[in-house]
């Protein structure tokens, strides 16, 4: 047989229960974000950088004649603080993330002219003095200064900045976002953006060029050669497109 509670034990229990919902809802009061930075040397072989990350900065930059890498991270995080995130495995560095709810930002030197690959789901990607590079991010904008092989760089929202760039060919593609490339060398480019301008400054040389834009100006600095080794294919739906020659 079911009973019922007394009116006072009624009112007893909803209070009781309220206190649990409130200390549920509101337990991230009790348990503030905090931030700590770390600095670490590795003396280990590393031949290539793969980024696994979910979240956070990583700033990669070659340095010429360099022995040891140098990693420094600032972490953000509720309750405690990540154990490890790095790792060296058969001449592969590996940045990973911190896990729910954590941001681990990268700032890292390393020998110069090595690959880096992989990416992050919400951060700003600089690479500097590299190797082939293929990175992507979901949120954040790419830079790419004095890349000297392959580029393919991707990301949803944001910016692709490369300057620099040579001795490979490169494929750079934006959701929402600019393209401004400048390259050093005579190379094929593919880049296309959704929503965003595309600025590409080449050397002297001899290119194919295949440019439009749904919505903007298309502006060509430079010889159309069919027969050309490099080719120059640029997209955009919204944004204005310039192709220039280096003076």
């Amino acid at each position: 047989m079911i009973t019922s509670l007394p009116s006072s034990a009624r009112i007893l229990a909803v209070v009781a229960a309220a206190a649990l919902t409130i200390t549920a809802v509101s337990g991230c009061v009790f348990f503030p974000r905090s931030t700590f930075s770390d600095d670490a040397s590795i003396d280990d072989r590393v031949d290539s950088v793969v980024i696994d990350s979910d979240s956070g900065t990583v700033s990669i930059t070659g340095v010429e004649g360099l022995d040891v890498i140098t990693v420094n991270r600032v972490i953000k995080h509720y309750g405690n603080p990540p154990g490890s995130t790095v790792t060296v495995d058969n001449g592969i560095l590996l940045l990973e993330g911190c896990g729910f709810r954590c941001d681990v930002s990268y700032t890292i030197e390393v020998p110069a002219g090595i690959p880096v690959s992989g990416g992050t789901e919400n951060g700003l990607i600089q690479l500097q003095n590299l190797g082939d590079v293929d990175v992507s991010t979901s949120n954040g904008r790419i830079e790419l200064v004095d890349i000297d092989g392959d580029v393919e760089a991707s990301t949803s929202n944001g910016r692709i900045k490369g300057t620099g760039l040579s001795g490979g060919d490169i494929v750079v593609e934006t959701s929402n976002g600019s393209i401004e490339l400048a390259l050093s060398t005579p190379q094929s480019v593919r880049a296309e953006t959704s929503n965003g301008g595309i600025d590409l400054t080449v050397p002297r040389g001899e290119y194919r060029v295949d440019a439009s834009t749904s919505n903007g100006r298309t502006d060509i600095g430079i010889t159309d050669t069919p027969d050309a080794d490099n080719e120059i294919e640029l997209r955009s739906s919204n944004g204005s497109i310039s192709v220039k020659s280096q003076q």
